[in-house]
């Protein structure tokens, strides 16, 4: 009825990485409507990964901007870790809430999704879809240079497509 599909797998790095682990839930959407409903489920909190500008030109309510960028580093590659768990708490994240991921290509949404749910987030939505503000949105909040908080969710076990 929503458009709502469970998220089994996601790509991460060139090896399938599940978005469900212990504790956790994985979610895609296609249907902004279903994201606005999520309130039902605790704590939400929307990350925006579209450029910086753009989400400071209108983006979600409450939504944290946290462009795709700030996830890879030089030549691509993503960051690690303990640099992952550093700025998800540049955007106040501890772990234990309902994340959803926006971003201007489904991709890169689904990316940061991935890379997210694997840091230990609790439960992690991405919208499927380009997200396109419009004028009648409010501007997004740019994320803090140092922690608002220290991200305490334990990281979700990594099995490669190695089998180990």
């Amino acid at each position: 009825m929503w458009g709502v599909r469970p998220a089994t797998l996601l790509m991460l790095a060139g090896a399938m990485w599940p978005a469900t682990g212990v504790g956790g839930e994985g979610q895609t959407t296609n249907s902004l409507r279903k994201i606005a409903d999520l309130d039902n489920l605790g704590a939400v909190r929307i990350l925006d990964v579209r450029t910086a500008d753009a989400c400071l030109a209108g983006s979600l309510p409450g939504a944290r901007c946290l462009p795709f960028d700030h996830f890879v580093g030089a030549g691509g590659a993503v960051i690690g870790y303990v640099q992952l768990r550093w700025l998800l708490g540049t955007v106040g994240l501890q772990g234990d809430e309902t994340v959803v991921v926006v971003g201007a290509r489904a991709a890169d949404s689904q990316r940061v999704g991935a890379l997210v749910s694997g840091a230990g987030q609790r439960r992690v939505w991405v919208y499927d879809k380009p997200f396109v503000s419009s004028a009648s949105l409010q501007p997004g909040t740019a994320r803090n240079v140092s922690r608002e908080t220290v991200f305490t969710a334990p990281m979700r076990d990594f099995v490669d497509d190695e089998g180990g």
